[in-house]
């Protein structure tokens, strides 16, 4: 998995991440993650290179979620390919999470 960073402004940073969310996208993720959500008060995950996503991804994605929000911080995700998509509707995650369809979208939010 390869994670692209791009600071938005001062309260938002987006993760762009290329390849496939799971077991092995876990470590990096996660230690980005830890490194800037003390500062942040969102960050997005952009997952429209995102090709492929298992159990272990989504599990890493629901931990990723419960730290924002025990940080009262707000995690993001935008850009779900199909595939991915039906993953969240499927195991209705999609209940959980904020998705956004664009990340033009999403950035619009982050500023308000």
């Amino acid at each position: 998995m390869d994670i692209k960073v791009d600071e938005k402004n001062g309260k938002c940073v987006v993760f762009s991440l290329d390849g496939k969310l799971d077991l092995n996208a876990s470590k990096p993720l996660k230690e980005m993650f830890d490194k800037y959500l003390d500062d942040k008060d969102s960050i997005v995950l952009d997952l429209d290179n995102v090709d492929f996503a298992n159990s272990s991804g989504l599990g890493l994605l629901v931990s990723l979620l419960k730290t924002a929000k025990g940080k009262n911080k707000n995690l993001y995700l935008c850009a779900l390919r199909p595939y991915i998509k039906e993953l969240f509707d499927v195991t209705q995650l999609n209940r959980i999470f904020d998705i956004y369809d664009s990340l033009e979208d999403v950035l619009l939010r982050c500023e308000e």
